[in-house]
């Protein structure tokens, strides 16, 4: 079995550094996921960088560029879907008035 790479101590130590006495193994394991996920998105995005600039490893400004990059997407999306989540907020308001007629 491979090594966790983010143990649930840790995890349970950010929680309650932001002032968060307890939490479940659920949220601990749910959020383990989504720490390992994002530094995987990062780090694949960053080798894209570093491979385009002709090198082998990866280096801090390869991650920055990477976390713009996707902080720019994640915008973008959310404000899609929330576009998206009120016009069909409207059509189903209009559909459920001419259903009341």
């Amino acid at each position: 079995m491979p090594k966790k790479p983010v143990s649930l101590y840790d995890i349970e130590e950010i929680i309650k550094s932001a002032g968060i006495d307890s939490s479940s193994l659920d949220v601990l394991e749910e959020l383990r996921k989504k720490l390992v996920s994002e530094i995987e998105d990062l780090v694949d995005e960053a080798s894209f960088y570093a491979q385009y600039s002709g090198r082998r490893s990866i280096n801090d400004e390869d991650i920055k560029l990477s976390q713009i990059k996707i902080e720019k997407l994640s915008k973008r999306l959310y404000k899609k879907l929330k576009a998206n989540s009120k016009a069909g907020y409207r059509s189903n308001m209009s559909i459920s008035k001419r259903q009341q007629q």
